[in-house]
């Protein structure tokens, strides 16, 4: 990662606490926004390199990436209630030191004010991050509903990783954009298909027992009889580099009209993604 890259999600962090400062969260759980703004980042990530490459103002793209990684800090820890998961970013959950009341509330508090800050600096983007919300809780109500079956199709792991995890990188590249326009459509193509990726590899990563190495609690989506691309893998014999690397290319491929965007996508996925993708799914 580059000097200017880290600079930028430095900013990010920052930009998030002076957002926090103004409200309770600030008073009563420094050491846990701090545990909260300590992950990857990849959206950020994301939005810096696209945004860099496109030329959009700075400012801008780290107003979208606050509040990206804002509504992605509420659903962690709306997630961790939800599964039961005990430990995240290396930590214990939020909702294992403070209750599961105050993991559900904070997360709240997240969400609102990542549609506040939206509202101020992109206001055309609300009604795509509203439905970026609504993807993803459709996904999780999904996956919840199908608990238990029998049968795993691959096309239903797709679609709820595109839900899950998909919507809310696809939001992320297409605020990279500065504004509405073509490119901004196929960045959202893009961004999702990098999204879907990620999730799977996530999904496998539940194989894996290194808690401590990993940083969160694994094995709750095999506990709760989630179907995942993990329980697909078990019933074949594809490997994840075959289930995983046609969607990388799908999204690499979405900006074949934007060769410099098309570029720097490909360098996001080559340095950023794929080396923890290939991590993830080394089980």
């Amino acid at each position: 990662m580059t000097a200017i890259n880290q600079d930028f999600l430095q900013a990010v962090r920052d930009e998030i606490k002076r957002t926090l400062a103004e409200t309770v969260l600030a008073r009563s759980m420094e050491t846990e926004i701090d545990s909260l703004l300590s992950g990857k980042m990849l959206r950020t990530q994301l939005m810096f390199t696209l945004g860099n490459a496109i030329g959009t103002p700075k400012h801008k793209c780290l107003t979208a990436a606050a509040a990206v990684e804002m509504l992605h800090a509420a659903s962690l820890l709306h997630d961790d209630v939800v599964d039961g998961g005990q430990l995240r970013r290396g930590t214990p959950a939020l909702w294992v030191t403070h209750g599961p009341k105050v993991a559900v509330l904070t997360g709240d508090m997240l969400l609102s004010l990542a549609f506040a800050k939206m509202a101020r600096s992109h206001p055309y983007a609300v009604p795509a991050l509203a439905t970026t919300l609504q993807d993803m809780c459709d996904a999780e109500i999904e996956q919840e509903f199908a608990d238990n079956h029998k049968t795993v199709a691959w096309d239903d792991c797709i679609r709820i990783a595109r839900g899950k995890t998909g919507s809310l990188f696809g939001f992320t590249a297409y605020c990279a954009a500065g504004e509405p326009s073509s490119l901004a459509d196929d960045l959202a193509k893009a961004g999702t298909q990098l999204g879907v990726a990620y999730q799977l590899a996530d999904d496998l990563l539940d194989l894996q027992h290194n808690e401590a190495a990993i940083g969160k609690t694994l094995g709750t989506d095999a506990a709760s009889g989630k179907n995942t691309a993990a329980t697909l893998l078990a019933h074949t014999h594809q490997t994840p580099a075959s289930l995983i690397q046609p969607i990388l290319d799908e999204a690499t491929n979405a900006l074949a009209a934007w060769p410099l965007v098309q570029q720097a996508l490909q360098t996001y996925i080559h340095g950023t993604l794929q080396p923890l993708i290939e991590t993830y799914t080394a089980a």
